[in-house]
Order: structure tokens, then C-alpha cells, then sequence
């Protein structure tokens, strides 16, 4: 399962990473987001063709030959992230908002099951993680981390 917490309309990003690192048959994606971005999730997926069925606010679909089962939650991870376990933790833009929660990453660490994965475009630098090389060019801040936890 991946978490992408403060999503913003951005579904296709973490789905092509998946894809492309892990590749599996199947997904089951949680999104969470403060405002109410659903309705704009559903709109880029019709705007590039991509066919999904919608039960309330979750969406099933094909992303590259991968079923995608995916829960968008207008939540606040910061109230959130205890109750979750999660094998993909997938972070972008989301700096400013973490700043604010001391502690949010290693929230985030304790509650990634063994052997998952955090993908991040910053920090997460102070967890123990096996990491793996990847171009800082696909970061903003130059703090591409992909990281596993053993």
C-alpha cells in the first residue's frame, strides 16, 4: 500500500513511480489531502483517457497494466498517520507542511512496515534507511531520497 499524504491533484507522479521501481500487478494507493481534491483527481484521469470505476471516493483503474485501487481521503495526515501502516511512503512538495509537526518523519519511519520504501523529494535524511542512488535533479531542493527500511 502507498501513502501520499498532501496529494494535491497529482496522481499520475507516485503511479509512475511505482511502476517503474516495483512494477507490480496491482496497487492499493491511500492519497490525503487537507483540501478537497478528488473531484480533480477524477478530471485528470478522463482528461488522459484513463477509464476508472468509482465507489464513493475511491477509484479502481489501469495505470501502465497495474490495478490501481485507490482511497482519496480528505483528511489531516498529521492526525492520521498513527492509525496507518504502509509499505510506500511517497512524499512531494510537502517540506513546508511537515516542518510544522516535530517528529512527522520518524512518525512516518515506525509506521512503514519492514521492507518498505520512502520516496521523497526532501529530508528523511536522519532515518535509517538502505538508500538508493538516485539523480537529485528529480528534487527541487536537490534531496531526492528512495530509502528502504530493513
Amino acid at each position: 500500500m502507498l501513502l501520499y499524504p498532501g496529494c494535491g491533484a497529482d496522481v499520475i507522479f507516485p503511479l509512475e513511480y511505482v511502476h517503474r521501481l516495483f512494477n507490480p500487478k496491482q496497487t492499493r494507493c491511500i492519497f490525503v489531502d487537507k483540501e478537497h481534491v478528488f473531484q480533480q483527481i477524477v478530471t485528470i484521469l478522463d482528461d488522459i483517457g484513463i477509464s476508472f470505476a468509482q465507489k464513493g471516493q475511491t477509484l479502481q483503474f489501469y495505470w501502465k497494466n497495474m490495478f490501481v485501487h485507490l482511497d482519496v481521503r480528505h483528511d489531516d495526515i498529521f492526525k492520521l498517520i498513527p492509525s496507518l501502516h504502509f509499505d510506500i511512503y511517497f512524499e512531494r512538495a510537502f517540506r513546508i507542511m511537515k516542518s510544522e509537526y516535530q517528529n512527522y518523519e520518524s512518525y512516518v519511519f515506525q509506521q512503514l512496515n519492514n521492507n518498505g520504501f520512502i520516496i521523497s523529494d526532501s529530508g528523511f535524511q536522519n532515518v535509517p534507511l538502505q538508500k538508493l542512488k538516485v539523480a537529485q535533479e528529480l528534487s527541487s531542493y536537490k534531496e531526492m531520497i528512495i530509502g528502504k527500511k530493513e
